[in-house]
């Protein structure tokens, strides 16, 4: 139990788990439908609001671990110009059960008061954070897990990669390396 995934976040050895969009990791073993769907929505809404000057253009989404109970989902994006990038930032709880890896998220309030969270709650991201991203992050279980789950243990790459899938869909939403 000590080597699962969910044991690694809850004892902070891992800080960061990052979906990058342009990763080939998702040709090869796949991502869930449902969570693809979500960030596409998310990015476009944010990226073709009116008026044009309130654009901005999502690259990344990190789930960052200060703690064993703390989850800051961070967007990594450009700005209007697409000459510098920025960070919009969320909190949530986080209660991970161990044994079988599940965890669940929760909006933690209030809001960090970094200028990541300020960006984050700005006209720019807020309400399509809160139509998209929120409701798929603390309406779901998910299961921490080493991804994809074909990998055996004499395989080179056995642990190089952690994520998260949906409980109901078995379905990867994120891995990192």
């Amino acid at each position: 139990m000590t080597q699962t995934l969910a044991n690694w976040i809850n004892t902070n050895k891992v800080a960061t788990i990052t979906f990058d969009p342009n990763s080939p990791i998702y040709d090869k073993y796949g991502i869930s439908s449902t969570f693809k769907t979500v960030w596409n929505n998310f990015k476009n809404a944010v990226s073709t609001q009116e008026p044009s000057g309130n654009r901005r253009y999502p690259q990344t989404l990190q789930l960052r671990f200060s703690s064993d109970n703390i989850m800051t989902l961070r967007v990594t994006y450009l700005n209007n110009a697409q000459t510098s990038t920025l960070f919009a930032d969320y909190d949530f709880d986080l209660k991970s059960n161990t044994s079988n890896g599940e965890v669940i998220f929760s909006k933690r309030m209030p809001e960090g008061t970094t200028t990541a969270h300020g960006n984050g709650g700005t006209v720019y991201f807020k309400d399509h954070f809160e139509r998209f991203l929120l409701p798929y992050f603390t309406n779901r279980i998910f299961i921490a897990d080493w991804l994809p789950s074909g990998i055996s243990s004499t395989d080179p790459l056995y642990r190089t990669y952690g994520g998260f899938y949906e409980k109901e869909l078995q379905q990867i939403i994120f891995m990192d390396q």
